[in-house]
This record gives structure tokens, sequence and C-alpha cells, in this order.
């Protein structure tokens, strides 16, 4: 089952070799310099990621891993407007694998205006044409077969912005752990391990035929994002994904016994921890686990890998998209494909081109 053979006949753009890759594009990320200093976070009291998709999904990671580290508040955003508290000590990152993501771009301008602090990552685009303008840093990231294919790349080059800061203690420890067990765990999970040996390969098959509910670690939370987001490009089929703490008080409800609730059928409860959870939580698992098995459903948890915090997340990150390949393959479905996000956004385009008609303008 998902021998080499079986996957290149379906896997018509390579993307398991793309992924066999993420160790070395961290390192390319993480060793490539950026024309700030220190002083450039002087003042600041408030960090704001700014991406879509994909992009977005690298500030939600950082974010969970940052949260009990930094003393400056980090708040994630996914529109086409900034929050208002943004002004001229507010960190600003913008990030952008097309640099065309008209709603990135809209809230970097918006931020721009406020004086904020901006840098902005992309492969080139828009976003770059800005920054050039407005003279404000820019990292360049490499062009890949797949704008998914760079979130390894987009993650390091935020970690490496934050080493010009003082907001983040033994960061390089953490970077090269984490990278180190990428190199080990890709052994695992690539295609040439047979499917006896690779964790990725076995939940793949386990997910088959299901709708897979990620419960996450709070630590875990924007992987849990990034994993249904994959499930949904790589597989093309629906996922839910959910953070342990808030599931208790809601969802948790909903996972009665199969036979009392048979819609429930086609959901497949997956756990994703990771060994810095403090014992609240990991006794929350637990209990959740029991419960949920009490009553029929089999549940599965992401082994955990690396001996810090961030190799934790990105491990977990690493098992879990490259299971979403394995799933679409098991499915006899290409991953690459993604229509219909470029049939909505033509179409978005035909009837208001937001950016273009708005925004534009007002830089010129």
């Amino acid at each position: 089952m998902l021998t080499p053979d079986e996957i290149k006949i379906i896997d018509k753009s390579s993307i398991c070799d793309a992924y066999d890759k993420w160790p070395e594009y961290c390192k390319i990320a993480f060793g490539r310099s950026i024309n700030i200093d220190e002083k450039f976070f002087e003042n600041v009291n408030a960090i704001v990621f700014s991406g879509m998709g994909g992009s977005g999904t690298a500030g939600d990671i950082i974010a969970d891993w940052m949260r009990l580290r930094c003393n400056v508040p980090i708040h994630i955003e996914k529109n086409y407007h900034v929050p208002a508290f943004v002004n001229q000590n507010t960190l600003f990152i913008a990030m952008s694998v097309s640099g065309d993501t008209e709603e990135t771009l809209t809230t970097m301008v918006e931020a721009i205006s406020a004086n904020a602090k901006v840098v902005g990552i992309s492969q080139g685009g828009g976003m770059e044409q800005i920054c050039r303008k407005k003279k404000i840093p820019h990292v360049k990231i490499e062009q890949r077969i797949l704008p998914r294919i760079t979130l390894p790349e987009i993650l390091f080059s935020v970690l490496k912005i934050f080493t010009y800061s003082s907001f983040l203690d033994d960061m390089k420890n953490q970077i090269d752990d984490s990278i180190a067990m990428m190199q080990e765990l890709g052994k695992k999970i690539r295609k040439e391990c047979r499917f006896e040996e690779n964790p990725s390969k076995q939940l793949a098959k386990w997910m088959l035929g299901s709708m897979p509910a990620a419960y996450c670690s709070p630590l875990e939370r924007g992987v849990g994002i990034r994993f249904k987001n994959s499930v949904n490009e790589n597989a093309k089929i629906n996922a839910i994904t959910s953070e342990i703490l808030d599931s208790c008080h809601n969802e948790l409800v909903s996972w009665g016994s199969k036979h009392n609730n048979p819609e429930n059928s086609l959901l497949k409860p997956i756990l994703v921890r990771n060994n810095f959870d403090p014992e609240e939580i990991k006794i929350r698992f637990n209990v959740f686990k029991e419960m949920l098995e009490r009553n029929g459903h089999e549940v599965y948890e992401t082994p955990i890998y690396g001996s810090a915090p961030l190799a934790n997340i990105i491990s977990s990150l690493y098992l879990l998209d490259y299971s979403t390949i394995y799933l679409g393959i098991l499915r006899k479905i290409d991953p690459a494909p993604i229509t219909p996000i470029f049939e909505f956004k033509d179409e978005m385009k035909k009837r208001l081109d937001y950016f273009g008609k708005f925004v534009k303008p007002k830089l010129d």
C-alpha cells in the first residue's frame, strides 16, 4: 500500500518530493539575512500577523509557540482591514506567498498608513513592489511548485525576523532542534518508507472514508488549522479542527454513542498533543479520549517528536501535512489542483477587484 510506484502514478506534480525538502527549505529561510536591526523593534507593544490560507497559518503556528514566551500581545489578522489598535508601536508582519493576496495587501497598506513597523514576506508580486516603494523591509522567499509547499519558508522567515529582536530567548537552540528533528522525521514519512514503518501513511489509511476531526493542544492550535486546510486542498474533503479546551464545553456533547448519533459515523477523532502541555491539559486530553472510546469511537493520537516545544509543533505539522498527501493518493486524487480557489478569485476580481479599485489608487 502507498508504494513509491503507486504514489508516482497519482502525484503528477511530485508534491511528495517537495515535502521531502521541507528541512532544506527551513535552512534556506533561516539562513537568509534580513535588512532590519534591533532598533526596528523599539517601543513595539503589539504584534500582528496578517495572511490568508497557508500564509496566514504560519502566523497561527508561531503565535502558539510565542504566546507564553513573549511579553507583547499577538494578534492574527485574516481580513481586509486592520484592527483599530494598530499604530506606530505595532509590529505588522504581512505574509503572502504570491505577494498578490488582496486581503493581505489591503491590510498591509492600512498598516503602513497607521505608521506601523511593517515587514512583508512573499515571492514577489504587489507586496514586494509596495515594500520597495515605501522603503520597508521585505523578505523574498523562493518560488516552489505550489503555494502550500512554502509554509516552512514563511515560518522560518518569521522566526529569523525575531532573531533581530529581544522578544524571545533561546530561539537558536529550539530552531536548530526543530530542523534536526524534521530531517529525522522525514526519513520515517517519505514515500520510500514502507507503510508498516511510516506514521503518515498509517494515519492516511486510518482517515480513509472518514471526515477527520482534530482536537489540538493550545500549543498545536495553528497545526490543527493547517491540517484542516491541507485535508481540504490535498485530499479534497472536509475536516474539523478545534482546541481541546473549548471542545470540552460544547463538541464533547456531540460525541455520543454511535448508535444514538449515526450522523457521527463518518467522523474520526485525532488528538494532537504537545509534550510540553501543562498537567491540566494532559489530564483533559486523557478524560476526553476515555469518554470518546467509551462511546465506541476509535481515537488516533499523533506521535510526538523533538525535545523542545517548537520541535513538537513542527513535527506534528510535518507528519499531519504529509498524511493529507497520502490520503488524497489513497482516494485516487491528484493532491495538486485547487481549481475552485482560482475560479473564486477570478469571479471576485470580475465583480469587485477590491484592491485594484479601492486601495491601489491610493498608492499611485
